[in-house]
């Protein structure tokens, strides 16, 4: 299926005396309600991505939106466009943190407990490190001759913003010997393992 950035689709309101119930036409089970109109169409819209996005990692075929002319309403409804915009939705559920069930020997648990350790964070540290996405800021790889850098430190004489930048490996360590002054005079943060890089290029 074709994924779409925006969609919209008209949804019915049903006017009762303890509240506005809310239902989608093409849609079938994605309902909500809410006790003020605001509130409704406040639930419609998260009811609408949350149903959308379900049938997108499902694989289903949406549908395609009703006219409203078409629509037939009984008393006390009416009809409203939702509109809802699915990237940042996307991105939340993606970034949702889920539960993992794991076996680890007791005298590891343990001593892992007594050490205050967070097992959430040292999985998924370690998952990082294992798939090779971890989150150095500064990393840097060699090429021949060339180091490429990628710099996301604040630093008008490395760089005035996040950007990769490719130079000879002299052209790199004069830039770090000035970004290193910059940090004792407390001009810019200090980043980690700046020695650490600048040995690695001494031992190219």
């Amino acid at each position: 299926m074709n994924k779409k950035d925006k969609y919209i689709f008209p949804a019915i309101f049903s006017v009762d005396q303890d509240g506005i119930s809310v239902e989608f036409p093409d849609l079938p089970g994605c309902l909500t309600c809410g006790d003020s109109e605001e509130e409704a169409f406040y639930m419609a819209k998260d009811a609408l991505e949350l149903h959308l996005f379900g049938l997108e990692e499902d694989g289903n075929q949406l549908p395609k939106p009703s006219k409203v002319s078409l629509l037939k309403l009984d008393k006390d409804q009416f009809i409203a466009l939702i509109e809802v915009w699915m990237p940042p939705i996307r991105d939340e559920m993606a970034s949702k943190s889920i539960k993992k069930t794991l076996t680890i020997p007791k005298w590891l648990n343990d001593l892992a407990e007594e050490k205050k350790v967070n097992f959430s964070q040292v999985l998924q540290n370690a998952l990082l490190a294992y798939l090779g996405l971890n989150n150095n800021k500064n990393k840097f790889s060699r090429d021949s001759s060339k180091v490429v850098f990628t710099n996301y430190i604040t630093n008008s004489k490395v760089a005035a913003r996040a950007t990769e930048l490719s130079k000879t490996k002299k052209q790199i360590k004069h830039d770090m010997l000035e970004a290193k002054k910059d940090v004792k005079s407390g001009r810019i943060r200090e980043f980690s393992n700046l020695d650490g890089f600048m040995k690695g290029l001494d031992n190219d």
